[in-house]
């Protein structure tokens, strides 16, 4: 919310207040931080900014997008959830490929 009342309302010549911002946030460990900051940003700024926590509603949504044949994407596209999916893969595939014996080229590579 700072960011956006700071740098984008300047940009596109808007006065703060006459924004209407939406965060959607995912993450339930950082839900009410963000929220917290985002209203202390939005009152400073006089920017409209309403808090709704869906969490409650989560496995609910999910089974009905199931039931209803979504594609349900399992990260959130952030450079962070990508890397989050594919290091499981990458420890395995390099613990595989360590006990084939092939690990011993991989230390002789790196040197």
């Amino acid at each position: 919310v700072r960011f956006l009342a700071e740098e984008l309302a300047d940009d596109l010549g808007k006065d703060p207040s006459e924004l209407r911002i939406a965060v959607i946030n995912e993450d339930s460990s950082y839900g009410e931080s963000i929220a917290e900051g985002a209203i202390e940003a939005a009152e400073e700024f006089g920017v409209a900014f309403l808090y709704r926590d869906f969490r409650p509603f989560f496995r609910e949504g999910q089974d009905r997008a199931r039931a209803m044949g979504l594609y349900m994407q399992k990260y959130c596209g952030c450079v962070f959830s990508e890397e989050e999916r594919y290091a499981k893969q990458i420890a395995r595939d390099r613990a595989a490929f360590q006990q084939s014996g092939a690990g011993e080229a991989e230390s002789f590579i790196k040197t």
